[in-house]
């Protein structure tokens, strides 16, 4: 039997609808079969994920506390590889990717790895604006990683030893527990996290503008957090200043016309709003770059000011009040 290298982890809660695809992609790995583990975390299913993860040869663990970072945690406490390797349930692996992310680790200075991420077929048509960030996300070249770049444990693996040398993720934030113990492993540790485009695997979008924002406002509140820490989100920190400002102005706008009939105010309402409306058309234009699809086009219209104003909104509030991107106890 040869050396145990690899634990794939992947935290599932009632995922019967994915996790037979995801299981099945990975024991498709080039990778000898008796080298790696595959170890699905249950966060207490409703469903049959505990049973279908099990009868494809998963070993299961169950976790009670139901955050990402917990839940990773116990994925790691189990772990027997050398190297813990994490995908989302509702990705499928390529038959190459656990070979890709591990041929990484033959240098020494490396001590992650992150992996591409290609989008299934999407169901619904906001799902279909959203593949396209997807794609522009997809880059195809190798390169060490910097702090402010996206960690997602959708796809990536890191030395076991490193993640306990750092205390683990952190089990109490809403989301970006991913990118935080990166962070904090470049921080601590000095060494590298590689972008490796070889790594792929196909993730689904979700499904539906209410998910997607309600997705990005946990998403913004967890990176806010994380650049009170960090410092690392230069760009995003600018914007979602410039966006709560902007918000702000409107309403004073709105309230002097209202209140008070003052006719600058109104003007000013105007002006605002059609400087939103400039930079969603730039966004129209580049999804009709980018897809021949009528209906996307439109729907882009809608999609990126409400994606938009959700992420850099619970970026904004994260960064200031932290409390507010914990996990209420």
């Amino acid at each position: 039997m040869e050396k145990l290298l690899a634990s794939v982890i992947i935290i599932a809660r009632n995922e019967e609808d994915s996790i037979g695809a995801c299981i099945d992609s990975l024991l498709k790995q080039t990778l000898p079969r008796e080298s790696y583990e595959i170890i699905v975390v249950d966060g207490e299913s409703v469903d049959r994920t505990k049973e279908i993860a099990e009868e494809m040869g998963a070993r299961v663990v169950i976790e009670r506390k139901h955050t990402f970072g917990h839940a990773r945690n116990v994925g790691v406490s189990s772990a027997k590889g050398e190297y813990v390797c994490f995908i989302s349930a509702d990705c499928v692996a390529d038959s190459r990717w656990l070979e890709s992310l591990l041929s990484e680790f033959e240098e020494k200075e490396v001590c992650g790895v992150v992996g591409r991420q290609l989008p299934m077929k999407s169901r619904g048509i906001f799902s279909k604006v959203r593949e396209l960030g997807f794609l522009a996300k997809a880059k195809q070249q190798r390169r060490v990683m910097k702090p402010g770049q996206d960690f997602s444990t959708v796809n990536c693996a890191y030395r076991r030893f490193v993640v306990e040398a750092v205390g683990g993720f952190n089990e109490e934030l809403v989301a970006c527990e991913d990118q935080e113990i990166a962070h904090r492993i470049l921080k601590a540790l000095g060494c590298q996290i590689v972008y490796q485009p070889n790594a792929v695997v196909f993730h689904e979008v979700e499904n539906g503008l209410r998910a997607i924002a309600r997705k990005e406002l946990r998403q913004g509140l967890g990176l806010g957090y994380c650049d009170s820490l960090y410092g690392a989100w230069r760009a995003k920190r600018l914007l979602s200043n410039l966006f709560i400002a902007y918000l702000l102005m409107i309403s004073l706008s709105l309230l002097l016309w209202a209140l008070l009939r003052v006719e600058t105010a109104i003007t000013l309402v105007y002006a605002f709003l059609s400087a939103a409306l400039i930079v969603d058309l730039a966004y129209f234009l580049r999804a009709m770059i980018r897809t021949k699809n009528p209906l996307v086009w439109l729907a882009s219209l809608v999609y990126y000011p409400v994606v938009t104003a959700s992420h850099l909104i619970g970026f904004f509030f994260g960064r200031r009040f932290p409390k507010l991107a914990f996990v209420k106890s």
